[in-house]
């Protein structure tokens, strides 16, 4: 029998850009800046990469997350709901879960996958899926 070690149990809620109100153009910012702002750790940010920037409406992150290990097998879940902060707009929401295993001291094996569904047609999001595998090797 193996038994499932909750790491963790959390949830939150964060805001992007306030909406831009100043005449004029939007301003802008790098993807690693709208990660910081729109969570508080890398993979919580939408792994979709729907929201590069934030949208004019202003962006709400409600997440829950939770993490845990199963047989030396790292484990997250993080479920996202994205609303506007003005004009009542469902962005969407979006599930993310990754595995990670250490094979070794050099090697480690894991996965992600990132399901988006998008919200009302006023957001002008498209519901997208991703799937990432990788290898981590150190010498």
């Amino acid at each position: 029998l193996m038994a499932f070690v909750l790491l963790c149990l959390c949830w939150g809620h964060g805001q992007g850009d306030k909406p831009h109100t100043q005449a004029g153009p939007r301003p802008t910012r790098p993807q690693a800046l709208v990660a910081k702002a729109n969570s508080h750790a890398p993979f919580m940010v939408a792994c979709t990469d729907v929201f590069l920037a934030t949208p004019t409406q202003g962006l709400q992150d409600t997440y829950v997350k939770v993490a845990g290990k199963l047989a030396d097998i790292n484990l997250q879940a993080v479920y996202h709901t994205f609303d506007s902060d003005t004009q009542s707009i469902d962005f969407g929401n979006e599930l993310n879960v990754s595995a990670t295993k250490k094979i070794n001291d050099h090697l480690s094996l894991g996965a992600k996958y990132a399901d988006y569904s998008a919200g009302d047609a006023r957001s002008n999001k498209v519901s997208t899926d991703k799937l990432w595998l990788w290898a981590d090797a150190s010498f």
